[in-house]
């Protein structure tokens, strides 16, 4: 009888792990057909054009060669009647010209910067490719239905969208970063966000939007679980902290950010880029008119079914 029952725990143990084991294989070949697909839809923005999105992305990728072949902090004399100058600069995208050193091999010397180029374009391939993925696992462990489709509808939010995606700059990396963010808030894992807050400084300096994500999933929180998660504060802005003294270009750094910040809080005197200004909400509506209409549909269902709002839809 007692052997009977142990046969019986034993294949009742034994059909679990292989459950198991498939579902890992089954999230493993998932994630790996959708990063060729995501791979396969940025290769087809970038061969849109021979040149680079933009033009800061001749900058970033030089500045990955300058990484490479100079150490971690290269020496910077190219505008020295500048806030940039040699004793004021601060590469407030340092983690990132670190990935851009990765397809920075070859001297533009020797090319005139053929390899420089495309260099950055592999670069802007993998790099939103990865912050995708990152979408799709957020929605895959947050239960959302259908979370692949819903990843792949990334590429119809806009045309603006996928341009900021595809430009050799930091921002799908702080996409990547900040997705990462969510996830660690939801599961609460207080560590991981710490460590997070303090590689976002070294990244981009919109490490900003980690402390605003904290700050909502604590409002979430409260208003739906009636606790006070002040540790999903804490340690974020612990971590952002120490990324901005724990830094090769302190006390640099905070001067470079009191400055870079100071003339978006009011009207500039001086002429600056489109990125230093809010976008116009009619331009907003003209390049994300579905992917708004979307959204509102989204919080219409809730209503029509009658659903309480959890922390996560907040």
């Amino acid at each position: 009888m007692q052997s009977s029952l142990n046969l019986q725990s034993w294949i009742k143990t034994d059909f679990y792990k292989r459950i198991a084991v498939g579902e890992t294989v089954k999230t493993l070949a998932t994630a790996v057909f959708l990063l060729a697909l995501f791979i396969g839809g940025f290769t087809i923005v970038q061969n849109g054009t021979a040149a680079l999105a933009g033009n800061d992305g001749y900058y970033h990728i030089k500045m990955g060669y300058l990484i490479r072949t100079e150490g971690l902090k290269p020496l910077f004399d190219y505008l020295p009647f500048t806030i940039l100058n040699e004793q004021a600069y601060y590469d407030h995208h340092l983690l990132y010209h670190v990935w851009m050193a990765l397809f920075a091999p070859v001297d533009p010397v020797q090319d005139g910067g053929i390899a420089l180029q495309q260099g950055a374009k592999l670069a802007s391939i993998l790099m939103p490719s990865f912050a995708f993925l990152a979408i799709w696992w957020l929605f895959k462990t947050q239960k959302v239905p259908y979370p692949a489709l819903f990843t792949v509808g990334g590429f119809a939010l806009s045309s603006a969208f996928l341009y900021r995606m595809s430009m050799p700059r930091a921002q799908s990396l702080s996409l990547l970063l900040l997705v990462l963010g969510i996830h660690w808030l939801l599961q609460e894992k207080r560590w991981h966000l710490l460590i997070l807050g303090f590689l976002y400084v070294w990244a981009y300096n919109a490490f900003p939007l980690l402390f605003v994500a904290a700050v909502v999933y604590f409002i979430a929180t409260l208003m739906t679980e009636q606790r006070w998660a002040w540790s999903m504060i804490l340690f974020p802005t612990i971590g952002i902290a120490l990324g901005l003294i724990i830094n090769p270009y302190f006390p640099e750094n905070i001067s470079f950010i009191v400055g870079h910040l100071a003339p978006k809080l009011g009207e500039s005197t001086t002429k600056v880029g489109n990125e230093w200004n809010p976008y116009l909400t009619w331009t907003l509506v003209e390049n994300s008119a579905g992917t708004l209409l979307f959204f509102l549909l989204g919080i219409l269902a809730i209503g029509w079914h009658n659903q309480r709002i959890d922390k996560r839809t907040l």
